[in-house]
């Protein structure tokens, strides 16, 4: 009996090497199915309706329509970075090179989305200081025209309004989490799975107290009144209140990135605990840390803006 299972595995064997064989010849390879094109079609629609509804001031649909995207996209990514033999992570998943490219086409469209909340807020701060006529005059030689805004518009100090120590300690602490990102697949690229599960949940620390600390700023201004919610905001002066309705667009979308990263971080370090990453293949790891490095490095220009322009 031990005879004939020892033949009928070999025979098995050899059937799958054949046919390997065959699919090598002929170029034949398993193709699996993506997420991306519907993907593409549904977040392209969900932020051309936010768009269009904040157009029309309805704020409330353009903030759901925007928080459906990123429930979509913290789905897609998710099941994007997942590679399909979780259970079997001796065998090799080859880099899929598309995915990669996809996801810095993501990235290109997030440059533009933040470089234009940037850069509203950066031509309003222009527009209501100083540098108003440095910019007048830039325009007029480059034959643009360029208007200041009201004279009664200030732009505030940032550093009477800000803490900029503290926020510098929450500024390093968020780009050592880079740093972490980084050891994490230097690790699993040498098959070190303990150094991967470490430096990871020192990413998702360090994240945490990076929003950790946004929220207790916000608590904070909220108190002190430099907060749209509070009802003796609107008793501020006019330059102020522009300021701070530039700082909270600006942080707010940052944080949700930051939010979402850490929900994804968390992700892969619950994989990797399970043991899913090899030096073989640690793609989501890297995909992930792709993101991650794109949302630290926003939020250096962010920063130097924000609270030290």
């Amino acid at each position: 009996m031990m005879m004939i299972n020892k033949l009928y595995d070999k025979d098995k064997v050899s059937k799958m090497a054949t046919v390997e064989k065959v699919q090598e010849q002929h170029g034949m390879e398993e193709h699996e199915v993506t997420l991306w094109p519907p993907f593409l079609a549904l977040s392209s629609g969900l932020v051309g309706l936010a768009i269009l509804f904040f157009a029309n001031d309805m704020i409330i649909p353009s903030l759901a329509a925007l928080l459906t995207f990123f429930v979509f996209l913290l789905v897609f990514i998710y099941h994007e970075t997942s590679p399909r033999a979780i259970h079997r992570p001796e065998i090799p998943v080859p880099r899929n090179m598309p995915r990669y490219m996809w996801m810095w086409i993501f990235l290109a469209s997030e440059t533009l989305f933040f470089g234009l909340l940037i850069g509203i807020s950066l031509d309003l701060r222009i527009r209501a200081s100083g540098w108003a006529e440095v910019a007048a005059a830039l325009a007029r030689l480059c034959g643009f025209q360029f208007q200041r805004l009201p004279e009664s518009v200030v732009w505030p100090n940032p550093s009477e309004l800000l803490n900029i120590p503290l926020t510098s300690i929450a500024t390093f602490v968020l780009i050592l989490s880079s740093v972490f990102m980084v050891k994490a697949i230097e690790s699993i690229e040498r098959g070190n799975k303990s150094g991967l599960v470490r430096n990871l949940a020192f990413v998702v620390l360090s994240g945490g107290f990076f929003l950790g600390f946004q929220l207790f700023e916000y608590y904070q201004f909220f108190l002190e009144g430099h907060n749209p919610l509070h009802p003796d905001f609107a008793s501020l002066p006019s330059g102020d209140q522009l300021f701070w309705a530039t700082f909270y667009l600006q942080t707010g979308f940052h944080g949700a990135h930051v939010f979402f990263g850490l929900i994804l971080v968390a992700f892969v370090l619950q994989k990797a605990i399970r043991g899913g990453y090899t030096k073989e293949n640690f793609q989501g790891v890297e995909l992930v840390g792709i993101y991650w490095h794109f949302v630290d490095f926003v939020w250096v220009f962010i920063f130097t803006i924000v609270y030290l322009f």
